[in-house]
């Protein structure tokens, strides 16, 4: 599980994040979960005006899921793919990266300085319940005056010639490179983080048309996701009985093979149901499609949706009942996580203080400002009307109009 994360000098944040874990004041319900003994929230909303930075937070995990497991694939000499804080003077500032997780019931801190060039320091710490202290598996800094990398890499137990390698490559995670040798370690951790879903880029997200053919193919390969999306489409009344997805496989003129799938509603009509290429379908409806594809991965594999705009182009009575997933023993087994922004303020009465993050952007610096709702104190009581409180700017968070 994510248990928090945070970064410095990355786009519009100069220091700023998400933390997950709570207190014993939090409430005693199945929107928290016990993880190494400690608590951890299954859900979280970032809540705040529009560019005010909602979406860059939401940037941090992405982009930590690609350096960790994908970074290797960089060319030797290609730049590493993001936007440091650009309304600075100090541009040469590096960006500082952070985020404690848990893989195969072992917590580990993972530490990343670097700039758009090169990783400056690199560090992966494991943490010992007992006597509560964390140690290094792996450390590299970089040395400029030696234009070498100081490297402690013993605990990770990697060869001579991959820690050589290491070395060499400036732009890419110790686990990226040591996973290309089947390290044990790396392997599970890039396990873990592959299974993050998100439709958050680094430019800005993913349009929900553009993962419908992606949805199609991953329902066809996965039967049972298909099945609880196909009871959450029909369930919400949009007028399906039936969901099915046909592989279609067809050939160029070269011979080439073309494999692709096809998904069709089923609909009530006089005397039996009718198949509707899901073309025809309402916008609404195949939003969902492609949604509830990455809600489903992470509820059966584990891991954490991270989703901007979560309510984009559905009913404001979808957005409770997709978030009752997550607090669902049954149906979230593994403590599957959603950390979501989103414009429907009335959501915050369906959620506690600690799940809900404000977001606002300083008019004279441009920086984004991010704060936990139970942060604010006493003065936050849990039976408080959250949204009432929030569109009266009571909290801040609010577009100064």
């Amino acid at each position: 599980m994510i248990h928090k994360f945070a970064a410095k000098n990355f786009f519009s944040i100069k220091d700023s994040g998400a933390d997950f874990e709570v207190n014993r004041n939090a409430p005693d319900t199945t929107g928290y979960t016990k993880d190494l003994n400690r608590r951890v929230s299954k859900i979280m909303t970032l809540i705040g005006p529009n560019a005010s930075g909602k979406t860059n937070i939401l940037k941090i995990l992405p982009f930590l899921q690609y350096f960790i497991v994908a970074s290797f694939n960089l060319k030797p000499d290609e730049e590493i793919p993001y936007e440091p804080f650009l309304f600075t003077s100090k541009k040469d500032d590096p960006t500082e990266l952070s985020v404690l997780f848990s893989c195969k019931e072992i917590l580990y801190e993972y530490t990343l300085k670097l700039n758009p060039i090169q990783v400056l320091s690199e560090k992966l710490r494991k943490y010992n319940i007992k006597t509560k202290q964390f140690s290094i598996l792996f450390d590299r800094l970089w040395n400029k005056t030696k234009d070498d990398y100081y490297s402690n890499l013993t605990n990770f137990k990697i060869p001579t010639k991959v820690a050589n390698i290491i070395k060499k490559r400036k732009n890419a995670s110790v686990i990226s490179i040591a996973a290309q040798i089947d390290h044990k370690l790396s392997t599970e951790i890039i396990a873990y983080w592959s299974a993050f879903e998100s439709n958050v880029m680094m430019l800005g997200k993913h349009d929900h048309f553009e993962l419908s053919d992606e949805a199609a193919r991953y329902y066809f390969e996965h039967p049972e996701a298909k099945k609880l999306a196909e009871d959450l489409l029909t369930r919400f009344d949009l007028g399906l009985t039936k969901l099915q997805i046909e592989k279609h496989i067809s050939k160029s003129e070269s011979g080439k093979q073309k494999i692709f799938y096809t998904p069709l509603g089923f609909h009530k009509g006089e005397k039996k149901n009718y198949p509707l290429p899901f073309f025809y379908e309402s916008h609404g409806t195949k939003c969902l499609f492609s949604l509830l594809s990455q809600i489903t991965s992470v509820l059966l594999n584990g891991g954490i949706a991270i989703l901007d705009e979560f309510d984009a182009d559905l009913h404001p009575h979808m957005l409770p009942e997709l978030i009752d997933l997550f607090t669902s023993e049954e149906l979230n087994p593994k403590n599957a996580q959603l950390i979501f922004s989103t414009h429907h303020h009335e959501i915050l009465n369906k959620l506690d203080k600690y799940q809900i993050i404000l977001i606002e952007k300083n008019q004279e610096t441009g920086i984004t400002e991010a704060w936990r709702l139970d942060t604010l104190g006493s003065s936050v009581r849990m039976d408080d009307n959250y949204y009432s409180k929030y569109i009266t700017g009571v909290y801040g968070g609010v577009p100064e109009l």
